[in-house]
């Protein structure tokens, strides 16, 4: 599995907490809500998705102010979609991502606080601890709840899924031959096409990604390529891909938390995979079926499913 091959590649961990201020929030007070957040990115601002089993969803009071905030319907969970573009949250999430190797794991609310959870290398220890101490001044009740070595990209997950139930979903597909451009495509020319690599955002049509490259076949990375451990074989570059653009903009669309994009080619050989609340599998899995309708030559297929508390660390 792709989480495995890559979970301590990231050797830095921090975590930060701060009061959003966001109405969500005294709603998730008044009704004792914790909740799974995913932030994501627009051109004009951005917008966080949060997913909650209600424990009381039957109740009028609740029901009337959910209504204020979503017009789904509550089935297993509850999705709820926020725009952030003039809060101080966004601002913080855009200025870590600024540091290539940052990834931005998820971020959960509960009991009045907000929680991030990111990785980063230690190579940019130095940029990450600087950036944060700057985020003090813009977030109310700030602190760093801790910041040294990273317990893995599972052991992050497994501490999430206190709050909701988490599986992980591994995809894989083929890529087709008219798609892989060897002299246009930026990433193959320069990282080849044996690689993993982890999402960090998507902004339009663009993501960013950390890349750990397995063989390091070519020596001279150039272009929009980001070295951040030469010694570790780890980089920051751009890229597109239809295929995962399509799972990242349709889930987001309907509210469902993905945590995490993870993928790896080995030539042809396409994977990717993430994480998602258990309460919201059925919705994932409709938007997978989409995908496979909308992608045939890629040939999609699911290959592993499991429970993010199941896994050894």
């Amino acid at each position: 599995m792709i989480i495995k091959e890559i979970n301590n590649n990231l050797d830095r961990q921090a975590v930060i907490s701060f009061s959003p201020k966001l109405k969500i929030a005294d709603f998730f007070d008044k009704f004792d809500i914790s909740s799974v957040i995913r932030t994501r990115l627009t051109q004009k601002g951005g917008f966080c998705l949060m997913n909650f089993i209600p424990q009381v969803q039957d109740d009028d009071a609740f029901l009337q102010d959910f209504k204020k905030f979503s017009d789904s319907e509550i089935g297993d969970a509850a999705k709820v979609k926020v725009d952030v573009s003039s809060s101080p949250l966004l601002k913080a999430f855009r200025q870590m991502n600024s540091i290539p190797s940052v990834i931005i794991d998820a971020g959960i609310y509960s009991g009045g606080y907000c929680y991030v959870y990111l990785r980063f290398h230690s190579a940019e220890a130095g940029k990450v601890s600087a950036a944060i101490g700057n985020l003090q001044p813009d977030l109310e009740r700030f602190a760093i709840r801790y910041m040294g070595e990273s317990n893995g990209l599972i052991g992050t997950f497994q501490e999430l899924s206190d709050i909701l139930s988490l599986k992980y979903v591994e995809i894989a597909a083929t890529v087709p031959p008219d798609y892989m451009n060897i002299t246009q495509d930026q990433v193959i020319t320069t990282l080849g096409v044996s690689w993993e690599r982890e999402l960090k955002y998507l902004l339009g049509d663009e993501f960013r990604a950390v890349f750990y490259d397995r063989h390091n076949i070519i020596q001279n990375k150039k272009g929009d390529v980001n070295v951040i451990s030469q010694e570790h074989r780890i980089y920051e570059s751009a890229f597109s891909n239809p295929l995962v653009q399509f799972m990242i903009e349709e889930t987001s669309s309907r509210g469902i938390v993905t945590l995490g994009m993870q993928q790896k080619l080995d030539g042809r050989n396409f994977s990717f995979a993430t994480v998602v609340p258990d309460a919201v599998l059925p919705e994932f899995f409709n938007v997978f079926r989409q995908g496979q309708e909308k992608f045939r030559p890629w040939d999609m297929k699911v290959t592993n499913v499991e429970s993010i508390d199941s896994m050894p660390v």
